[in-house]
């Protein structure tokens, strides 16, 4: 099965700061434009209404942390 995780970017900054971690170097990886258009004309779920568009395109981080 192909796991998928339903947090966002915004959702896991917010917890690594609740665990008292900092964020020395973030790399985020989005879409291309295409994808972008695809994306903007799908209907969002309730719970994925909260959200900036920007945060809803990226697919993919990279965090290196370090302890506060």
């Amino acid at each position: 099965m192909h796991y998928q995780n339903r947090l966002r970017h915004s959702d896991f900054v917010r917890l690594f700061e609740q665990s008292g971690l900092k964020i020395l170097e973030c790399n985020s990886c989005g879409v291309s434009m295409e994808q972008e258009n695809i994306l903007k004309s799908i209907p969002l779920a309730d719970e994925f209404k909260q959200y900036d568009f920007d945060d809803l395109k990226i697919h993919g981080d990279m965090f290196v942390l370090t302890k506060e």
